[in-house]
């Protein structure tokens, strides 16, 4: 045992020098020169063994020894180049499923740089698309600024123009818009971007917006309508509050719609004035808002867009002239009596036919001349909110007569009306007696019945009335005791103030203070030198009053002959006119008396028409309206507001923001002396005042403080 140990020892250290010589022969073997390139597979395939890889004993004791400097055999070479060559060619396939990876990787970017690209192409062509809509729609809305009907009124002298469409039934007076009629129904329109707009703008409103705003439906396109109409329209529909707060309700509608670009403001004759009384809707829009009310079924249509007479689905009636005597005919046949077109019910057709309707709870005229009212009529319409007689349009020249006014004791029947209108109707001299059983009356309009002479004691039953205007009814021989016993009144309109002696049967200005709400005053004298002391001290009593108009006038025209009020009259304005060329039956008033008072009134408004007063009366200074913001003048003879009080410093308004100076030709003033009377204006409107010099008024006779807008 121990001699065999040397033995193996030896063989271990003969083995380890061969495998040396093994490892330099195949160093030597392939070395390459310096400047040859590497091949891969050769330099893989060469063998790595590290330097303490232990030598196997078979190998070992199985070669026999050689000399150091001759080359030694190599044991499974061929196997171990195979080997090699597999691992060269799976390095291969990584190397070539790279290069795979790579170049689909590149065609992806291609692909996705393709696809930005025509994604940006996209985005650009859709800008551009929605700035072409854009302006598509600022020229549309431009388009609407200057209708086609300033074409035609400029094409023809403009006074027979209107005189030529006076009495033509609506669809003849807008023929001039027949294009923007024709867009009604049209699928065109329907789908046009102007016409989603407006209806995603309509349902964005709350239910009384919309329902206000559909009310303007009913008129014709390009109708300018009154701010009052639409007050008491609203008021007997129920939109808005009857009380104190229905001008401010009604405000507030029309700023909304009018901040949406709904309804448009329409100034008189100014576009520079402080505030719209009136208001419109461009074509487009009143097409629009057409097309909204018969799909809510608000109002029926005929085909061309316009209200019709016979209703079938809506609750709201219109008068309007037939366009044959087809039913006229049958009217005769089934009831044996005469009946013209304004004579017949919207329900007369339906029980002929056997079709059950809503009975209509508003019926409105919108262009009878002829007023055939047959108390049968008036027993149809007993279920009626808002019966509308009267005139509409704010031109006085437009003419309606009801033939038999003694037919209106059929408005008896009208139980549950709440806003009555006779406005500019003719041929009524009085109103029945039977008009005090509308107990649910809230409006009675009788503005403009010229021909009115009385108004009964019973109008004291309505104690549900807010708002009675009387105003230009100029044959009205006084007012009725029982005037005063209207104590929900808020506003007041046409009060008569005469010299008369029974004072037992007419209603005095002391009356009134049981209208504990009254807000709104109109007054009418006849009496030269209104307001008196005791009238000043009933004044102050009213605790809501906030807005009061004087008109002074007598019974007769100017007579040179006699003591007059000198005015200048405002063309085309025939309430004001009438007004300002009154006369005083009685002697010139005499300018240098002025009833002394110092009773403080608490009004925000005040509006003197044809003040008979040289110089300002004492209740007329700014001490005694210390509350005043709003103050207009419009005719007479004053000359004096305190600029010439030369005594001591005048006291100058300092709360007067709006101030109307209108056919003053005898008040006289600079600039300089009118912005020390009244520093704080912001708002001045000078018309046909030729005295009040160095005024920076426009053309049209406005100032404003550019400091403020309105």
């Amino acid at each position: 045992m121990a001699t065999a140990i040397p033995h193996v020892s030896s063989d271990i250290t003969h083995s380890t020098e061969i495998q040396r010589d093994e490892e330099e022969q195949a160093n030597s073997a392939f070395q390459q020169p310096k400047n040859e390139p590497v091949h891969l597979h050769r330099a893989n395939s060469l063998p790595q063994k590290p330097k303490n890889e232990p030598v196997h004993l078979h190998r070992a004791n199985s070669a026999p020894p050689q000399p150091k400097n001759e080359p030694v055999p190599r044991i499974g070479n061929e196997e171990n180049i195979t080997d090699l060559e597999v691992k060269a060619k799976k390095l291969y396939k990584l190397m070539d499923d790279d290069l795979q990876f790579i170049e689909e990787a590149c065609k992806n970017l291609e692909r996705y740089k393709a696809e930005v690209e025509r994604q940006q192409k996209r985005a650009k062509d859709s800008l551009k698309s929605q700035a072409i809509s854009k302006v598509e729609k600022v020229v549309m809305r431009l388009k609407t600024e200057i209708p086609s009907k300033v074409k035609v009124r400029y094409s023809v002298p403009a006074d027979r123009d209107e005189k030529k469409k006076e009495n033509l039934p609506n669809h003849e007076k807008n023929e001039h818009l027949a294009g923007v009629h024709s867009f009604y129904k049209k699928d065109l329109f329907k789908n046009n971007a102007i016409f989603k707009e407006f209806e995603e703008t309509f349902h964005l409103l709350d239910l009384q917006h919309k329902q206000c705003l559909l009310c303007f439906a009913l008129f014709p396109q390009d109708a300018t309508i009154k701010k009052r109409l639409l007050m008491y329209w609203w008021i007997g529909e129920g939109f808005i509050r009857s009380d104190e707060n229905a001008e401010s309700d009604a405000e507030k509608v029309l700023k909304e719609l009018t901040s949406k670009n709904i309804i448009q403001p329409v100034y008189d004759k100014c576009p520079f004035k402080k505030k719209a009384h009136s208001y419109k809707l461009q074509p487009l829009a009143h097409t629009a808002v057409t097309m909204l009310a018969e799909r809510e079924k608000f109002i029926d249509f005929d085909e061309q867009g316009n209200p019709v007479r016979e209703h079938s689905s809506s609750l709201r009636s219109c008068l309007v002239p037939r366009k044959d005597n087809k039913l006229e005919n049958e009217a005769e046949s089934s009831h044996g009596k005469n009946y013209n077109s304004n004579s017949r019910t919207t329900s007369t057709s339906s029980s002929r036919s056997g079709k059950s309707k809503p009975m209509a709870h508003v019926v409105f005229n919108l262009n009878d001349a002829f007023l055939q009212l047959k108390r049968e009529w008036f027993t149809e319409m007993k279920h009626v909110n808002i019966l509308y007689l009267g005139r509409w349009e704010s031109t006085s020249e437009k003419h309606i007569e009801v033939e038999e006014p003694k037919d209106l004791e059929g408005l008896a029947n009208l139980k549950y009306v709440k806003f009555l209108s006779l406005q500019g109707i003719s041929g009524i001299t009085g109103i029945p007696k039977s008009i005090s059983k509308l107990w649910n009356l809230s409006v009675l309009d009788l503005r403009a019945c010229h021909s009115l002479e009385v108004i009964p004691q019973g109008i004291g039953s309505l104690h549900n009335l807010t708002h009675l205007d009387l105003l230009e009814c100029y044959l009205l021989s006084g007012m009725p005791k029982g005037l005063r016993e209207l104590t929900n009144l808020v506003v007041l309109k046409g009060f008569e103030v005469q010299a008369s002696k029974e004072k037992s049967l007419s209603c005095t200005l002391e009356d009134l203070l049981a209208m504990t709400k009254l807000r709104k005053l109109s007054i009418h004298a006849e009496i030269k030198d209104f307001p008196r002391c005791s009238d000043l001290d009933v004044l102050a009593k009213f605790k809501q009053l906030r807005i009061l108009t004087i008109e002074w006038g007598g019974n007769l025209f100017r007579n040179p002959d006699s003591g007059t009020v000198s005015t200048v009259p405002k063309p085309g304005m025939r309430g004001i006119t009438r007004t300002m060329t009154r006369t005083f039956t009685q002697r010139k008033v005499d300018e240098d008396v002025s009833p002394p008072s110092g009773i403080p009134l608490k009004l925000e408004k005040l509006d003197l028409k044809c003040y008979p007063r040289r110089s300002a009366s004492t209740w007329l200074k700014p001490e005694n309206l210390k509350e005043l913001n709003r103050l207009y003048i419009r005719g007479g003879e004053l000359r004096d507001l305190g600029q010439f009080d030369f005594e001591k410093v005048p006291t100058p308004w300092n709360n007067v923001k709006t101030l109307r100076l209108k056919y003053l030709t005898e008040m006289e003033m600079d600039w300089t002396e009118f912005r020390e009377l009244f520093p704080e204006v912001k708002y001045l409107e000078k018309v046909k005042c030729p005295k009040l010099t160095m005024f920076p008024c426009n053309a049209h006779g406005v100032w404003k403080d550019k400091k403020i807008t309105f």
